[in-house]
């Protein structure tokens, strides 16, 4: 039987003692770095017009170049729009047209350099949209 003397016993406390404090900064930094990493998520604005998907759509892309959004990409089959406005940080907005019984269902989400917009920041992107909308001899 071995007998630890109190220097041994120090020592492997102090062992210990330095692992253990490793480890939680180890562990700290993993766990920062995936809250750094990870997206903020934010409620989609959602909208409904009483025109079919593909005049809503038709109208946002004309609504967003003349705000000096470039379209980046558009699928009319798919209710699709994806823009950008070249600012820093860079401005992309996505829009999402679907049939609803009660005309056309709009989604929009979109992001400022790595910020989530919020929806009250599509506004004045759907009252332009709800005064084009409205105006039958406007596109």
């Amino acid at each position: 039987m071995r007998i630890f003397t109190t220097t041994s016993f120090l020592d492997v406390t102090r062992h210990a003692k330095g692992i253990m404090q490793k480890g939680v900064t180890v562990l700290l930094v993993v766990l920062l770095a995936g809250c750094a990493g990870a997206p903020v998520a934010s409620k989609p604005r959602t909208e409904t017009f009483s025109a079919s998907p593909d005049r809503v759509l038709q109208v946002m892309m004309v609504t967003l170049a003349e705000q000096g959004f470039v379209i980046v990409h558009g699928d009319q089959a798919l209710g699709r729009l994806d823009a950008e406005y070249a600012a820093r940080p860079p401005w992309r907005i996505s829009a999402q047209a679907s049939a609803v019984p009660a005309g056309t269902q709009l989604v929009l989400n979109g992001r400022r350099g790595s910020s989530v917009l919020a929806p009250g920041d599509f506004d004045s992107l759907v009252m332009s949209l709800q005064n084009r909308l409205a105006s039958p001899a406007i596109p």
